[in-house]
This record gives structure tokens, sequence and C-alpha cells, in this order.
């Protein structure tokens, strides 16, 4: 199976410290990061979501305001009609890939409702055993479990063309997919690489759960080729 792959540009937050994209970074140099959304359409038409982007953008400036991470949180309209507006319809979409657990990534599952969610169990499960950033983040993810499919590592066979390999770096349990499209193999990176110049520069994360798991990914990734990588926080044409 082969898949086309759209870029969704589901809102915007900042500051953030270049240190959270670089391991070295400047901690006084800023940046606005793009949140984003990727939609994989096979063969047949069918829709994959590929991370959900945060949940309400007031709810979630208010809540990171009290963390050690403030941040202006905001999406120019409502995320199923945003989703709406690149041609796909939320309540048709039957399947939901998320990299990792992260507010920005992990909450806005409300907008779509009939989609099952496929995580790694490793990530889920430190989620709920983990203070994350306060009880309405852990509460967006909890809305997910009635529709939770846990993957336990490795996973090449529940959707053809899609590999989903776990390398922990960003969280203990981010996941990276190799995607097969019809011009060559994509890698879809989400935080493991969170823009052009981790690959450009050969430069891992500075965010990371395990600094030592963010290079391994990174020279993964590398090694693969890919005809493209897709960032989690900088838009790839």
């Amino acid at each position: 199976m082969k898949y086309t792959v759209k870029t969704i540009h589901a809102g915007d937050y900042g500051p953030v410290t270049e240190a959270v994209m670089f391991d070295g970074g400047i901690p006084e140099k800023m940046y606005t990061l793009p949140s984003l959304i990727f939609a994989l359409t096979d063969e047949n038409g069918e829709v994959i979501i590929c991370d959900l982007s945060f949940g309400d953008p007031e709810v979630s400036t208010k809540i990171m305001a009290a963390t050690p991470y403030p941040v202006d949180v905001v999406r120019e309209k409502p995320l199923d009609e945003l989703v709406r507006g690149y041609g796909i319809e939320p309540n048709d979409v039957k399947t939901v890939l998320l990299s990792h657990h992260h507010w920005d990534h992990a909450g806005g599952g409300w907008a779509f409702p009939n989609a099952k969610v496929y995580i790694q169990k490793s990530d889920w499960e430190y989620a709920m055993t983990h203070p994350n950033y306060g009880p309405e983040f852990e509460q967006e993810l909890k809305d997910l479990e009635s529709r939770l499919v846990l993957i336990d590592g490795y996973d090449n066979t529940s959707f053809p063309g899609i590999e989903m390999v776990p390398v922990g770096a960003h969280t203990v349990g981010s996941q990276v997919f190799f995607v097969d499209t019809p011009d060559g193999e994509v890698c879809m990176a989400f935080d493991v690489i969170m823009c052009r110049r981790n690959v450009e520069e050969h430069i891992p994360i500075g965010l990371a759960f395990n600094p030592e798991e963010a290079k391994k990914a990174l020279d993964m990734i590398l090694a693969r080729n890919c005809i493209k990588v897709y960032c989690g926080h900088e838009i790839v044409e």
C-alpha cells in the first residue's frame, strides 16, 4: 500500500526556547512553533491521521501558564472545521496514529470521534502513571481510552506500507513511522526530529527523555535515506 501525505497546520504556540529543539541550543533564543497533523491517504481513499495537535487553545494556554513552560496557544478555527478545510471529513476517519502522548500531539481526539487511536503501550502507561502538565491534559488522554489500541513494540503489519518503530528518545515510548509513497519512502519523525536543522546539521533534539536514544534515533533515520523527513514542528514541503 502506498500513501500520499498531507500536512495540516493545526495551530501555533510559543515562545519555545531553542534548547528544546536542539541539543546545545541557546536557551534565550525563542521560536513560535507550528502544531502539525499529518494525513496519510491510501490508494483506496482511506485517511489515516497521524497525531492530533492540541485541544482547546485557550484552555491549553491557561494550563501551560501554570507550568515552567508558559506559551500562548492559538488556532484560527475549531479543529474539526480546520481539518475540513483540508478536504478531510473528520467523522469519516477510522484511524489515528499517535507518535507520543504530549499535550500538543494528543489533545484533539474529540475532532475524530469515530477513529481508533493507536499508541505505543509503554508511552500510554507512562502517561497514565506520571503527572502530565495537569488534570485537564490528562483528561484529554483519558477521553481516548475507549478507542485505544496499544502497540507493543515494532509493528509493520497493522497497516501495510506503514512501519511503526518505537525509538524512545523524546518520551519513553515515542515512535516514528516509515511510510511508502508513490515517490519512495518517507519518515514521519514527529518530535524525534523537530525541524530540518536537526537533519541538515545532524543535531539531536534538546528535549529528550533519553538523550542517548535521541542520538541513536537521529542516526537510524538518516541511515534510511528517506526521500523526505517530516519534522514535528516545521512544515516540510
